[in-house]
């Protein structure tokens, strides 16, 4: 089935075949708009999505203020 030939108004993302994802040490460093230093900002991280469902676990001490500055 391809999606993209459907009618606007049908347009949905359909998963029959996928039951879960999972990854581990995911590592995402970035530059800090201040300094210009690299900046980790999640450190091995491990998670799994399955159908319905989302779980993440092994987040550093990384807080929401941390990423929003």
């Amino acid at each position: 089935m391809d999606l993209e030939q459907r009618p606007v108004a049908q347009k949905q993302l359909v998963n029959t075949n996928v039951r879960s994802i999972a990854w581990r040490g995911v590592t995402v460093t970035v530059n800090d708009r201040k300094t210009k230093q690299s900046k980790t900002i999640v450190d091995n991280v491990e998670g799994t999505v399955n159908a319905g469902s989302f779980i993440l676990s092994g987040l550093s001490d990384v807080t929401s203020r941390e990423l929003n500055n």
